[in-house]
């Protein structure tokens, strides 16, 4: 099998996905639930809600904002762009 396919789709909106530090960072998003749960230990009292209201919300809010159908073009993306991914 090819590494770069000729004929690769770019995803249902034709438009690739540059590397960035702004489309990397959704992704790191789920890493916000441990200061959470540190504080939660450390403070209790109200602090005890933080995780709560993550793990509440994040459902809604994957359903909210969609599925990602944008991909990177492996054809012009260089590996050293990917470091934050």
């Amino acid at each position: 099998m090819e590494a770069h396919s000729a004929g690769a789709t770019i995803g249902a909106g034709g438009r690739a996905v540059e590397p960035s530090v702004a489309n990397a960072l959704p992704h790191f998003a789920p890493l916000l639930i441990f200061p959470l749960v540190v504080c939660a230990a450390m403070f209790g009292g109200w602090w005890i809600a933080g995780p709560f209201a993550f793990f509440m919300l994040a459902s809604p809010f994957d359903r909210l904002l969609g599925l990602e159908e944008r991909n990177m073009d492996p054809a012009t993306t260089r590996e050293s762009q990917l470091f934050l991914y």
